[in-house]
């Protein structure tokens, strides 16, 4: 049972920056915004996310569309790191394997059939030093006799409307109002490290949950609402 009574408090703290801001009489919005009267708000336009510097909103890069109101890769691409661009998936990375075959994955590149956390095993890099050596937003995982570029969990980022649309994930938790997308939780309540650059977020006292936050959600390197940042417990 996950701990949302006060689920209403977080998303709208995380809400804040995430497309809207308040209605200036004298300037109605920013670049790549439209008013609207309903709300009495200025929104982002189709396709763009409030700009970095705050003022209106700025369209997604190469290879990106917007999804929780942030710019992400599109299907088929990834990140190496939160400031690199969305390049192509290489082939034979992340292809389904059989952990039993005699060769369960054909490419030299990525010749190691990882047990994935929703069940399925996928192709990978074996043999990594550190994240450096890993492809897309992959990490070295080195606590097992074979060290191998890990995959994010299963589902983190997945669109979502409502928490059964996370449930079956490994990202099981659902924020549906803003972000509207599925996040890992429990990362501080001995989970396992956020995977990457996400961060884990100390929510306990809001919403009684900790939470695995994109770094586009972190003020510099600081949890919303200054909430406490953690890391995982072992």
């Amino acid at each position: 049972m996950h701990g949302r009574t006060s689920v209403a408090a977080l998303v709208a703290a995380l809400s804040l920056g995430l497309g809207a801001c308040v209605y200036d009489r004298g300037e109605r919005c920013g670049p790549g915004q439209t008013y609207d009267g309903s709300e009495a708000v200025c929104v982002c336009d189709e396709g763009t996310v409030i700009a970095a510097d705050g003022d209106g909103c700025e369209p997604c890069g190469d290879n990106e569309v917007v999804e929780g109101g942030a710019c992400v890769c599109e299907e088929g691409h990834a990140r190496s790191s939160d400031s690199a661009p969305c390049e192509m998936i290489a082939a034979g990375l992340g292809d389904a394997c059989d952990p039993d075959a005699t060769t369960p994955c054909t490419d030299d590149d990525f010749s190691f059939c990882a047990e994935g956390d929703g069940g399925d095993a996928y192709c990978t890099r074996p043999d990594c030093g550190d994240d450096g050596d890993c492809p897309a937003d992959h990490v070295c995982d080195d606590r097992g006799d074979t060290p191998f570029c890990k995959a994010p969990p299963w589902g983190r980022g997945n669109s979502c409307e409502a928490e059964d649309d996370c449930v079956d994930f490994t990202a099981s938790y659902c924020e549906p109002l803003f972000i509207r997308m599925c996040l890992v939780e429990g990362c501080a309540d001995g989970g396992e490290a956020c995977h990457g650059d996400w961060a884990c977020c100390d929510f306990r006292d809001l919403a009684g949950v900790s939470l695995c936050v994109p770094p586009e959600q972190l003020d510099g390197d600081a949890c919303p609402l200054g909430v406490p940042r953690l890391e995982a417990e072992p």
